[in-house]
């Protein structure tokens, strides 16, 4: 990881999630371009890895994980991150409907004809949610702290 913290992890997170909304324009509540797509999930698989890092998993836990971010959910729901969130649910059904599409290069080389995405409005705010948990939680630690 190129970041040296959890906190570095959830701002690389965010820069990625303002990223995908700045280019999801338009009235574009069901679909999107590919990389708006992959931009949000990007933002949601940095979150997630934030969370395992401020929890104790090293840098190798994190490699090991990869791309795979239905991995890194699990991880995270074994690790309490459904106590900081009210819509786990919700979550862990965006995660689970995304995920595959998202490991590996699947997303890179998807055809529109193979099967349909998600609406991207569905992952905008599932990205956003996630983010905006950590975020809070974060910050509730840090106040801890001083």
């Amino acid at each position: 990881m190129s970041q040296r913290n959890h906190i570095g992890l959830l701002a690389t997170a965010k820069s990625f999630y303002k990223s995908a909304e700045r280019l999801n324009t338009g009235p574009q509540h069901l679909d999107a371009p590919l990389p708006v797509y992959y931009l949000f999930l990007h933002a949601v698989e940095l979150a997630l890895k934030s969370y395992l890092y401020s929890q104790g998993m090293d840098e190798d836990g994190l490699r090991e994980i990869g791309h795979d971010i239905e991995t890194a959910w699990q991880e995270a729901r074994k690790l309490g991150i459904c106590d900081l969130c009210s819509d786990c649910e919700k979550l862990q059904e965006c995660i689970q409907i995304i995920g595959p599409i998202y490991q590996g290069d699947k997303l890179e080389y998807f055809h529109p004809g193979q099967k349909r995405l998600p609406a991207v409005e569905y992952i905008h705010r599932s990205s956003g949610k996630i983010i905006t948990v950590l975020d809070n939680f974060y910050g509730q630690e840090l106040k801890k702290i001083h």
